[in-house]
C-alpha cells in the first residue's frame, strides 16, 4: 500500500465515516491479536502513538469516546486520521475501502443532481442551507392511528449540499376519547402531553422507519428525495413552503410527499387508501405522511420539556418525553385482521408467521414464529440483506433482540453494501447525539449499536 498516501491521507469529519472506522476498530480488535495477546483500546492507543508512520499521539480515552456512537461532539480530525492510517497500515482496510466511505452515494447524487438542475453552488447557496438546517418533526392523525415523523436536515459544506434523515413511528391508540382529552383536541405543541396521552390510551407503537437522502433547493424548487433501506417507504416530499422567523431562519417546511405509484389493468379503478383495522401498517403511513408541515426543533425547547417531564404530576411515569413505549407492556388491540386469527394462523408455517408478524406490526406473533423455528437470518422478499440488518436500520429494538435471544441470528456476515450490522443504529444515533434535540432517540439507536456490536464480536471469537 502506497506509505506517501497514507501519510496524507484526511478523512472527511462525517457520520458516516466515523461510524465506519469505529466497527472496523471494533472488529479489529476483538478477533486480532499482538505477540498471541489480545488487542485493547490501550494497546490500539500504544501502537497508533509509538508508530513512526503515524503522526501524533493519542489515548486509550479518546479512542473509547470515539467509537462510543452515542458521545455529542465529532471526534477531533486527527482522531480520525490516526485510527483510518492505523487501519490501512494493517491491512484492515484498503483504500477502496476508504474511499466509498469517503464519498457516500447520497453526496455525489446530491451534487449532481443539483448541477442537473441548474441549483447554485455559490456562497449565497450555502449560506441559504445553513438557514433550513436543523431538526423538524410533524404529528398526524387518523382514524386512530398516530404518525409522528422526525426530519433532519444537515449541511456538508465540502461539496455545498444538505443531505437529509427521517425516521417515522407509527402509534395504534387504544381509547381515541382519552386520547383527545389528554391532547387537548389534538393539540401538537407539547410532547409531554403527547407522551402522556399515548400511554393513558393504551398506545401501542406499530411500525418504525428510517430513510435517508438529500435536499434539492433553490430559487425554483425545493425537494427532499428519501430512500429507505429497510422496509420502509421512499419518497420524494415536495416542498411547497419554508416559513422563516424575524432572523430569517426556517422554522418549518411544509409539503406534499409522493410516496409510490399504483398498478392497475386497463378499465380498474384505484381506490384510495383508508385508514382502519384492515389497512397494513405501511399502507397507514403512506396516507399519514402524504401532505405535513414539519416544525423545527431547538435544544432549548427539548431542555424545557425534559425540565417538565421530572415533575410527577399527571405524567404517569414516562420516561421520555415522546412516549416510546415498550410494546411488551401495551394492550392487545381487540381489531384483529382475519389473516392474524387464531383459526388462520394455525394452518401457517413459522416461516409464514414470521411474515405475517412483520407486515402488521405484531411483535408477539413475531417472537412465537421465531420460537415455532422460523428462519432468524431470513432474507425477505424484495430485499438484499437478512432480516437482522433491516430491522436496525429501523430501530426497532425489540424485534432485533427476539432475533438475537434465538441464538440462530448471524451477525458476522457483512451486507450486500459491505457494511456490518450495527453501522446503520450508529450512525444514525450520532446525528441525535451531537443535535441535542432528541436525546431519547441517541440513546436508543446507541443502546441499539452497542448492543449489536457486542453479540456480533462475540460471535466472531466464538467462532475463531
Amino acid at each position: 500500500m502506497d506509505a506517501k498516501i497514507i501519510e496524507n491521507i484526511a478523512p472527511p469529519n462525517t457520520d458516516a465515516m466515523t461510524e465506519f472506522l469505529s466497527c472496523t476498530l471494533a472488529t479489529f480488535v476483538a478477533t486480532s491479536k499482538i505477540k498471541h495477546r489480545k488487542w485493547s483500546k490501550l494497546k490500539v492507543a500504544e501502537e497508533i502513538t509509538g508508530n513512526p508512520r503515524i503522526t501524533g499521539s493519542i489515548s486509550d480515552t479518546t479512542l473509547g469516546r470515539f467509537m462510543d456512537p452515542t458521545y455529542p461532539q465529532d471526534p477531533n480530525p486527527e482522531t480520525l486520521r490516526m485510527v483510518a492510517q492505523f487501519l490501512l497500515l494493517n491491512n484492515v482496510i484498503d483504500l477502496k475501502d476508504y474511499g466509498l466511505h469517503a464519498a457516500t452515494p447520497e453526496l455525489r447524487l446530491a451534487s449532481a443532481l443539483s448541477a442537473l438542475l441548474g441549483v447554485s453552488d455559490g456562497p449565497k447557496q450555502t449560506e441559504f442551507l445553513r438557514t433550513i438546517a436543523g431538526h423538524y418533526r410533524a404529528v398526524d392523525y387518523l382514524g386512530g392511528y398516530l404518525l409522528f415523523r422526525r426530519l433532519m436536515v444537515f449541511v456538508n459544506e465540502d461539496v455545498n449540499v444538505a443531505l437529509s434523515d427521517e425516521f417515522i413511528r407509527l402509534y395504534r391508540i387504544g381509547d381515541d376519547q382519552a386520547f383527545r382529552d389528554r391532547t387537548n383536541n389534538l393539540d401538537w405543541t407539547d410532547d409531554v402531553n403527547l407522551s402522556s396521552a399515548i400511554k393513558a390510551s393504551g398506545g401501542e407503537e406499530v411500525d418504525s422507519i428510517a430513510s435517508s437522502g438529500f435536499v434539492i433547493v433553490g430559487a425554483a424548487l425545493g425537494a427532499i428525495l428519501l430512500r429507505a433501506p429497510g422496509r420502509g417507504i421512499s419518497g420524494v416530499l415536495n416542498i411547497s413552503t419554508i416559513e422563516f422567523d424575524d432572523d430569517d431562519q426556517a422554522v418549518s417546511i411544509s409539503g406534499s410527499r409522493n410516496s409510490g405509484w399504483a398498478e392497475k389493468s386497463a378499465g380498474d379503478i384505484v381506490l384510495p387508501v383508508t385508514v382502519g383495522p384492515k389497512t397494513p401498517p405501511l399502507d397507514i403511513i403512506k396516507h399519514l405522511a402524504r401532505d405535513g408541515s414539519f416544525q423545527k426543533q431547538s435544544p432549548g425547547i427539548i431542555r424545557k420539556l425534559k425540565k417538565i417531564v421530572r415533575k410527577p404530576a399527571e405524567i404517569d411515569d414516562v420516561e421520555d418525553h415522546l412516549g416510546f413505549l415498550d410494546q411488551r407492556q401495551v394492550n392487545e388491540d381487540t381489531m384483529t385482521h382475519t389473516d392474524l386469527l387464531e383459526e388462520n394462523l394455525q394452518s401457517r408455517t413459522p416461516d409464514q408467521r414470521l411474515s405475517l408478524a412483520l407486515e402488521w406490526g405484531r411483535l408477539g406473533l413475531f417472537e412465537e414464529a421465531l420460537e415455532a423455528g422460523a428462519d432468524a437470518n431470513v432474507i425477505p422478499e424484495g430485499s438484499n440483506d437478512p432480516l437482522v440488518f433491516i430491522l436496525a436500520q429501523d430501530g426497532k429494538t425489540p424485534w432485533v433482540e427476539a432475533l438475537i435471544e434465538t441464538n440462530r441470528c448471524d451477525l458476522t456476515k457483512n451486507d450486500s453494501h459491505g457494511v456490518v450490522v450495527e453501522y446503520y443504529p450508529g450512525v444514525l444515533a450520532r446525528k441525535f447525539a451531537k443535535a441535542k434535540v432528541a436525546p431519547e432517540e441517541a440513546a436508543r439507536f446507541g443502546s441499539l449499536a452497542k448492543r449489536l456490536r457486542i453479540e456480533r464480536c462475540r460471535q466472531l471469537t466464538v467462532s475463531m
